[in-house]
């Protein structure tokens, strides 16, 4: 049996995620959509994991209970929103939950890189359907999306960040796109390795740079976010690609 965390926003979208499954994630319109989105969701993910030869010990055909469920979460999905503090996320991360967490990151951005490489450089500024942002815009979104995740731990997380990446944030935002992502998520990876114990399982909330101050967050739920994030954005961008009438190679998982 597997657990399901899923949260309801104020924009009317569902989404969730498979708690024993750091990175799964899964959107809808509605909950019962969600529940069936989840269930494809958990096949994927174990592909995804099988295609870097990490084995889970898991059936397919697992029946999902929902745990947790937080309603009107403010602007959920839009960028700029919140997203829900699950009861699971106040657990500590062990270090080698961290060491599974950071695995699993490497293993998103992979996959991630592996799918651009499909896109011939003249169809990375397209707009995705359903979307403001064209391939291009979404990888420099993902690269601010992290590094805005990175600061919800706090001033002493910016000065570590800095400090690693030896360049101003200016200087960095000018780097090309793939070149910036790189130094983006090496930075971040500093900073979450040197302050996982100092954060353990502790309940914060941070005031810079965003609309919802008392948004709370715990490093728990840091982590996750840097996995789904980036898997859903992976997601839109293969949608892309796969409804785009056979212009790029079939992607794989």
């Amino acid at each position: 049996m597997l657990s399901a965390a899923i949260e309801n926003g104020t924009t009317g979208k569902w989404y969730g995620r498979i708690i024993e499954f750091p990175g799964t994630i899964a959107k809808a319109n509605s909950r019962g959509e969600l529940l069936q989105n989840l269930e494809s969701e958990v096949n994927e993910y174990i592909l995804w994991l099988k295609h870097y030869n990490e084995e889970i010990s898991i059936s397919i055909h697992e029946k999902i209970i929902i745990k947790e469920e937080v309603f009107n979460v403010t602007r959920l999905g839009e960028s700029g929103g919140t997203v829900a503090l699950f009861e699971f996320d106040k657990q500590p991360v062990t270090s080698k939950r961290l060491r599974y967490y950071l695995k699993l990151m490497e293993f998103s951005r992979q996959s991630l890189l592996e799918l651009i490489s499909k896109i011939p450089l003249d169809k990375l500024s397209e707009q995705l359907p359903n979307s403001k942002r064209t391939t291009t815009q979404i990888l420099i979104h993902i690269a601010n999306a992290e590094e805005w995740y990175k600061s919800r731990l706090g001033k002493e997380a910016d000065i570590q960040y800095e400090k690693y990446i030896g360049m101003s944030i200016d200087r960095l935002d000018k780097k090309p796109v793939l070149e910036r992502l790189e130094h983006v998520r090496r930075g971040c990876i500093y900073v979450l390795k040197n302050l996982s114990v100092q954060k353990g399982a502790k309940i914060f909330t941070r005031d810079a740079y965003t609309n919802y101050p008392k948004e709370q967050w715990s490093f728990n739920k840091v982590l996750r976010r840097f996995i789904e994030h980036e898997r859903e954005h992976f997601y839109s961008i293969r949608k892309w690609m796969k409804e785009s009438k056979n212009r790029f190679p079939k992607p794989s998982t």
